[in-house]
């Protein structure tokens, strides 16, 4: 899955976090690779544990655990990573998919210096580190309180739904336009207003007329009015079911308002065209 990410947007929205929080933040994809970070540098203690090999695998494979109980959880998700760092990742979703993470960490929610000092040193003893150089860099690890860390976690699930809701990172815009179209396809029965599919689709009303404006040439309303009578003709057509049933089956809660707009678009009645096909089948 390849991500678009409006990089001037989404510096500002990462450096905001950054400037208030002193924590570094970045962002994945649903692959678990990082393309977006701040600060670029990792603190003290990781450049360490990252410049350690083949210990920095043990990081890549601790985001890949832990932001894939974040998606199955769909839900923000704090964890201690491999080295005993504090971590928290929250799901990047585009509708009801998925489609990349964003992470605060590389702190400590343990004040207790020694007491930190033993749990990260339990977790990375069999690791070929310099341990002068662990003690000196453990030192530099900042202490978050569970008050901090749980006002931060908030702040992360709000920058999470300002990135939705402005399409900041989103796929690329023909697999967009695409998800959007299934939506609809799928729930053509179901209110499919403009507020309801911004809602469903966690985007704004300005970004869902932008991803649609290609392949919707005569606008989202008219677009799904054709969706619906395309469905009632393969209704009518195989199936026994009343005119007023299969109104409602593809989203019509008034079955005269129905007639109306099949009629206008078909150049029949219903009925005719129900009449039609079955004209067609007895001829076969």
């Amino acid at each position: 899955m390849i991500l678009e990410i409006n990089t001037e947007k989404l510096s500002k929205l990462i450096k905001s976090f950054y400037k208030l929080t002193k924590i570094k933040i970045a962002v994945y994809d649903d692959e678990f690779r990082e393309v977006f970070c701040y600060p670029k540098t990792h603190t003290a203690f990781c450049t360490m544990i990252n410049n350690t090999p083949g210990v920095c695998l043990k990081c890549q494979q601790s985001n890949e655990i832990w932001c894939s109980a974040c998606k199955e959880k769909d839900a923000l998700v704090r964890f201690t990573c491999h080295a005993g760092l504090t971590e928290v990742v929250a799901p990047l979703k585009e509708g009801d998919k998925t489609i990349g993470y964003i992470m605060f960490g590389q702190i400590t929610d343990i004040k207790d210096k020694k007491k930190f000092r033993e749990r990260a040193f339990e977790r990375c003893k069999d690791y070929p580190l310099d341990f002068d150089e662990f003690e000196e860099k453990i030192k530099s690890v900042q202490y978050k309180s569970e008050e901090e860390i749980e006002a931060v976690s908030n702040m992360l699930n709000t920058f999470v739904s300002y990135i939705y809701l402005e399409g900041i990172v989103v796929l690329r815009e023909e697999g967009r336009a695409k998800r959007i179209i299934e939506f609809i396809d799928k729930n053509l029965d179901d209110d499919l207003s403009i507020s309801v599919l911004c809602e469903k689709l966690s985007v704004s009303r300005t970004v869902l007329y932008e991803i649609t404006r290609p392949v919707m040439a005569d606008g989202i309303a008219a677009y799904i009015r054709g969706r619906r009578i395309e469905r009632a003709k393969d209704l009518i057509k195989n199936t026994e079911k009343t005119i007023e049933e299969i109104s409602g089956m593809v989203g019509f809660m008034d079955s005269n308002y129905f007639r109306r707009v099949f009629k206008k678009t078909v150049g029949v009645s219903a009925k005719n065209w129900r009449n039609k096909m079955e004209g067609k089948t007895e001829k076969k």
